[in-house]
């Protein structure tokens, strides 16, 4: 009776959470922002991670703030986002004076290779990509990108342009259901962590959960490992195999714009590391392993993709973690596709974290 007691405490709790990461992003769905910034902002940062489902599932972001003790650490984290990304964030969402002192960003080979390879749909590249650069443009129109439809230069018979939320349709219903759809995922998409906002107050109520919990003797939320509504769902329904949602996406599909494969030099990579030079950063490239790489190689292009990043990074002087050339990277750390579980996060934090201070 005391356990159900204690469980009716922190129903009220959960639903005010639940209630509140609605309202928060319902107020925050507003989709005439057109901010430039990087989300958290990089702007005073001592460490900033820059990067996608890789990080998202390999970094444990307190255990490295716990590495650097004083140091101002940050993850900006773009799920479904690829190396055309990683170049605005450079060119676009940092400037010099906002640009962080170390940057630690990364990249599978397998999908630098496909410059225009991206979620097919509106995203945080969307506004940065306005004003971009014509490198921007120029690599993405090269790869075949089907929304550079309407560049100049762009073949003929090519791929008519992404139409990449419908709310552009000439057909009503097609339009005011896009509209619709937005305003209906835009909570879940926060539940997700796609706004940090929404990580704050997500932490501060199970915070709250968690006293009311220790006080009926229920085991801890552990609200310092930052947990998100559907990762703890995930963790739950996995018995504890899966801790990260982001572990279970896969890079496929039709939701992915995928273009065309490229060399190393005409894809984001180059320019990308030369814009973070540029604003003076010290860079930490991680290249991640795709997990097939554990069964039989990569293919001769992207093997040769990989052979001239290394040498363009040892060329420039460009700090790089190759977790595709280290042999003591086990296939037990990956959940599913390329994502890793926990043991894979500590790995790959543990070698970020000796990476910065080895450079010191």
């Amino acid at each position: 009776m005391s356990s159900i007691l204690a469980w009716r405490s922190l129903l009220a709790p959960l639903l005010l959470a639940f209630i509140f990461v609605l309202t928060v992003n319902y107020l925050g769905s507003d989709t005439t922002d057109e901010t430039k910034q990087l989300s958290p902002p990089a702007a005073g940062q001592d460490v900033y991670v820059l990067g996608n489902s890789m990080f998202g599932t390999g970094l444990d972001l307190e255990r490295l703030r716990s590495e650097l003790p004083g140091e101002t650490v940050d993850f900006g984290y773009y799920n479904g986002h690829y190396s055309s990304m990683w170049y605005l964030a450079a060119t676009q969402g940092m400037t010099r004076r906002t640009a962080p002192d170390t940057l630690v960003w990364g990249f599978r080979p397998t999908y630098a290779i496909l410059p225009a390879f991206r979620q097919n749909k509106d995203t945080a590249e969307t506004v940065l990509a306005q004003d971009a650069p014509a490198t921007y443009n120029n690599i993405l129109l090269s790869a075949g990108d089907p929304t550079r439809s309407d560049l100049p230069g762009k073949a003929e018979d090519a791929d008519q342009q992404v139409n990449f939320s419908g709310r552009q349709s000439t057909e009503p219903f097609e339009r005011y259901g896009a509209i619709l759809a937005d305003l209906i995922k835009a909570p879940f998409d926060g539940m997700n962590g796609e706004r940090n906002v929404l990580s704050l107050s997500v932490n501060k109520v199970s915070s709250e959960i968690d006293k009311v919990g220790a006080a009926a003797g229920i085991e801890s939320l552990a609200p310092e490992q930052n947990n998100r509504p559907t990762d703890l769902l995930i963790a739950y329904v996995t018995n504890g195999r899966i801790q990260k949602a982001d572990a279970l996406v896969v890079d496929n599909g039709d939701r992915f714009i995928q273009g065309e494969k490229m060399s190393f030099a005409d894809s984001f990579i180059p320019p990308t590391s030369e814009a973070f030079k540029a604003l003076g950063v010290r860079q930490v490239v991680v290249i991640f392993k795709p997990v097939t790489t554990f069964e039989s190689p990569m293919d001769a292009q992207t093997q040769a993709f990989y052979e001239d990043a290394k040498r363009y990074f040892e060329r420039e002087g460009i700090e790089v973690i190759d977790l595709l050339d280290d042999p003591s990277l086990k296939r037990s750390f990956f959940a599913s596709g390329d994502h890793y579980n926990q043991d894979g996060a500590r790995y790959v934090t543990d070698k970020i974290a000796q990476q910065i201070k080895s450079g010191r």
